[in-house]
């Protein structure tokens, strides 16, 4: 498990070469004279390196603190990417050895790192005046598993989503692109997405922006338990009647407006009905949270010792 080998190197600097060829290439299509497309194309190289290498230490360290074996890289692959640690758990489960390990748990996150650090050069993504800078390193280290996710929306929309051209405000911002339902948005990572009519400084933005910064603050923490809380609430939701609401509605309900994620974000902005049957008051979703969030930690916590 090496942090920097040859294979590295080279990956790195063609990685470099390429995000500062594609930067300045998409800024001159864009309009962008010769020499401000040279210089987008240079700072989307850099971020792309410098979100690439964090990427990688961050994995990096987080094996050597957990022993660095198959089911080390499993754990790590649920902390810092969820996609990796559900691929290596199933397969440590169904074979006894994992698809991924160490080395190419590392290789993932590298790559995310890389996508991720090109699409935040490329549209200039973060200040770097101030507390701005710390928006990078938490995207690329802590907050590694929403990025994946953001990494994965971007592929999705770029092409077509519109992405909104305002640079320094540490999120991107598509006007389309993809959601699950119309009338509202879809954040993972710093991407938001159906965005179109929301922008800075609106309800909806200031709520997605939260989200931003909840998986910036809370890293896996945050990705764990909001799917956890989903998952738990399924099904008492479809099991549990309510008169006069659907199954559907009871389980849009209890698992996605009454997650406490959720009704932190919509204190910010963006439309909750508060006296809909089903919606619970603060008071009622924290005597539900506080035991929930107790009992992911603890699982986290019982996870580290068993493959420590």
């Amino acid at each position: 498990m090496h942090l920097f080998n040859t294979e590295f190197g080279i990956y790195a600097g063609t990685a470099l070469v390429a995000a500062f060829a594609l930067g300045a290439i998409i800024h001159a299509v864009r309009g962008a004279g010769g020499t401000a497309a040279l210089r987008r194309g240079l700072a989307t190289g850099l971020v792309t390196l410098v979100s690439m290498m964090l990427a990688r230490l961050a994995t990096w360290a987080c094996l050597a603190m957990l022993g660095g074996e198959d089911q080390s890289a499993a754990l790590a692959g649920w902390l810092f990417g969820l996609w990796p640690g559900l691929i290596d758990t199933a397969a440590l489960l169904l074979a006894g050895k994992s698809v991924l390990g160490p080395e190419g748990l590392m290789w993932f996150a590298t790559i995310v790192g890389t996508l991720s650090g090109f699409f935040d050069g490329l549209w200039a993504t973060h200040n770097f005046k101030g507390l701005g800078w710390l928006s990078l390193p938490l995207d690329t280290t802590w907050g590694l598993s929403g990025t994946t996710n953001g990494v994965l929306l971007h592929l999705v929309n770029f092409a077509w989503a519109d992405h909104a051209d305002e640079p320094q405000r540490g999120v991107h911002r598509y006007r389309q692109g993809f959601r699950f339902k119309s009338g509202f948005a879809f954040t993972q990572g710093a991407v938001m997405s159906g965005m179109d009519g929301h922008p800075p400084d609106t309800p909806l933005h200031d709520h997605e922006h939260l989200h931003v910064w909840q998986n910036r603050w809370f890293g896996p923490f945050f990705t764990i338990s909001y799917l956890g809380w989903m998952a738990i609430m399924l099904l008492p939701a479809l099991l549990i009647p309510k008169s006069g609401v659907n199954a559907f509605l009871r389980v849009e309900w209890l698992a996605y407006y009454n997650n406490p994620w959720e009704l932190w974000a919509y204190s910010r902005g963006g439309y909750r009905d508060a006296n809909h049957a089903m919606a619970w008051s603060v008071a009622k979703t924290l005597a539900f949270a506080v035991p929930f969030f107790c009992l992911v930690i603890a699982a986290l916590v019982i996870a580290v010792l068993l493959v420590v």
